[in-house]
């Protein structure tokens, strides 16, 4: 099995954590003419010219807005609608993602504090419905962006499943400081709402675990792996570094 890249922040592979990669071939053949979204270009799309030849066998022959034409893997490239999950731990990051949202798309945002993405949102959304425990952010964010429903719930007790079923894309930023255990709470009560487009999820201590042992390409059907495999990963950096421990404000053991 290959092993993903090292990552720029330099995090050490704790021992006993297993990198991971999706096959290639179970991944499916794509189409000359389709739109696709490039994960290694945070979401940018471009459209499929065709396989590659020559030098560039086995990879796809993509083509910019602009023209311009690039060799990419296949495991880089996501159809719309393969449900595909980002997480990040930078709000500029979160925010510009907010780009990706189309006219057709109905949005559940949740922790939408004073509105700062809802109003990127609304821009592009067809609906946006958006959410956070704080009455007081919610006041300021129905002031900024009067277009948008606002909500008061906590995503940590609310039950969320009857307004992420009418979303195609999930934006939840929940302070990216929310410890791991209700990060991957909150991660795992999205995973059977298959229909989602794009999840977009805020959290530091999860996004330091992607780029240093998963695979950039990961989808909403990937949840539960992925659930598992950070589990391992955070147990395994606490055991191998003194001192070094897992964030447990306002949460429990991460879930099973």
């Amino acid at each position: 099995q290959q092993h993903a890249s090292r990552h720029r922040i330099g995090l050490s592979e704790p021992r006993g954590v297993e990198m991971v990669r999706f096959p290639e071939a179970e991944e499916g053949r794509l189409v000359a003419g389709e739109t696709v979204i490039s994960l290694k270009k945070r979401m940018a799309s471009c459209v499929v010219d065709g396989p590659g030849v020559g030098e560039y066998e086995g990879r796809w022959r993509v083509r910019w807005a602009n023209g311009r034409v690039y060799h990419a893997r296949r495991r880089s490239l996501q159809r719309r609608y393969e449900g595909v999950v980002i997480i990040t731990a930078k709000t500029s990051e979160y925010r510009a993602l907010c780009a990706q949202v189309g006219p057709s798309d109905n949005v559940l945002e949740i922790g939408c504090s004073a509105g700062e993405a809802t109003a990127r949102l609304v821009k592009r959304a067809a609906t946006v419905v958006a959410l956070d425990k704080s009455e007081d952010m919610l006041l300021e964010a129905r002031r900024k962006v009067p277009e948008a429903t606002f909500l008061n719930r906590d995503v940590r007790t609310a039950d969320l499943d009857d307004l992420v079923a009418d979303a195609d894309v999930v934006f939840c930023d929940l302070g990216g400081r929310l410890a791991m255990g209700h990060a991957l709470t909150v991660l795992l009560n999205l995973r059977t709402h298959r229909h989602l487009r794009l999840l977009v999820f805020k959290s530091l201590e999860l996004a330091a675990f992607v780029a240093s042992a998963y695979d950039p390409v990961f989808t909403v059907s990937d949840l539960d792996d992925f659930s598992r495999r950070a589990r391992a990963y955070f147990a395994a950096r606490c055991a191998a570094s003194p001192g070094w421990t897992l964030r447990r404000d306002h949460a429990g053991d991460p879930p099973a």
